[in-house]
């Protein structure tokens, strides 16, 4: 009886230490699923973040084309990218990004993320198209390059390329019988300031090289033949320089300016380092309007459009301050000079486009 006694009891233990090895073994394998669950809705938390960044990218991409062409002159040019910005819009409109949680099971994450990540992919590429298209388009715009030169020595090299003009009518601004016109620069502008002194960082401000605030290495201006002006009476002025013995017109607060953007590192660094560049897109910023208005007779609105859109050239211009000796510009006594028609400051031309 003890000998059977003990048997039955050996049994009974071995039995429950196999239950106890079965019940770890499923909680172990439902910690692994669980697991694999949570990893899986990382990854599709994270595809569709990525998706989202790729479509708000391809979308500001797509306004940015848009903004370029729209008003500017038209060309075959123009025609090609406006292709580029038409296929793009329909893949944007086609391409979805699911936000939708899908349920719990391993298969569905698995397949939304999928489906996020191919939507990521088809983004991308089309916005790396149009950024090439729109590269495309801006080397066939007007372009120049100059070097700036400081009293102290230090040397810029500046590189401007897609100046382009828009112009447009509104109907609703201007008494009965008079419109006004909106001209600015396109956007499509491009420039890149390099420091080029040998072996030396050189100052963000070359003009006081003491002064923290950003320079300004010229003023892009576009120059027309035949005054703009001419139609809008007192409402608009435009700015007159003879370059070459030439007479040339320039319409208010057309400028471009070329100077460092507020959030590039030369700025908060105060100073350029060795061979180091900034560029930027100067009217595609916010507060650089690139542009204004005059308000003229609407009978002459679509001659003043099209000669706006169309200037003879441009000019990189930096003022003659109270004479040469007063103007932090070394090389300014070798420069031509843009020659104030009127009773204003002369100007230096560190630059100009065919045309001019």
């Amino acid at each position: 009886m003890i000998a059977t006694l003990i048997c039955a009891m050996t049994i009974f233990a071995m039995a429950g230490c196999g239950q106890s090895t079965d019940s770890k073994s499923g909680a172990e394998a439902s910690q692994s699923t669980q697991a694999a669950t949570d990893q899986m809705r990382d990854d599709w938390e994270k595809a569709l973040e990525t998706a989202g960044e790729a479509r708000n990218e391809l979308s500001s991409t797509l306004k940015n084309a848009k903004s370029m062409i729209k008003d500017a002159a038209s060309t075959d040019d123009s025609a090609t990218l406006q292709s580029a910005i038409d296929k793009t819009q329909e893949i944007y409109s086609s391409t979805s990004v699911d936000s939708d949680r899908p349920d719990s099971s391993a298969a569905a994450y698995q397949s939304a993320t999928d489906k996020l990540n191919k939507a990521t992919t088809t983004l991308t590429n089309q916005t790396t198209a149009l950024t090439e298209a729109i590269a495309t388009y801006r080397t066939k715009l007007p372009a120049m390059s100059y070097t700036v030169t400081s009293n102290e020595g230090y040397t810029y090299d500046i590189k401007i390329a897609g100046l382009n003009m828009s112009a447009s009518v509104d109907t609703t601004k201007g008494e009965p019988g008079k419109v006004a016109v909106a001209y600015r620069d396109s956007g499509v502008t491009h420039f890149t300031i390099t420091n080029t002194t040998a072996g030396k960082k050189a100052p963000l401000n070359w003009e006081d090289k003491d002064d923290s605030l950003t320079g300004n290495f010229g003023s892009v201006e576009p120059l027309y033949s035949k005054n703009p002006c001419g139609d809008a009476g007192d409402d608009g002025e435009c700015e007159s320089y003879i370059i070459g013995g030439k007479q040339y017109w320039i319409p208010p607060q057309a400028t471009v300016p070329i100077r460092a953007e507020e959030d590039s590192p030369v700025v908060e660094a105060h100073q350029f380092d060795v061979d180091e560049s900034t560029e930027g897109d100067s009217c595609l910023n916010e507060g650089q309007s690139c542009g204004g208005s005059l308000t003229i007779e609407q009978t002459v609105s679509d001659q003043m459009i099209d000669t706006l859109r169309h200037p003879d050239g441009w000019a990189s211009l930096y003022m003659i301050k109270e004479g040469y000796a007063q103007t932090p510009y070394n090389a300014g006594a070798n420069l031509e000079r843009a020659e104030n028609a009127g009773s204003g400051p002369d100007y230096y031309i560190l630059a100009k486009t065919a045309g001019i």
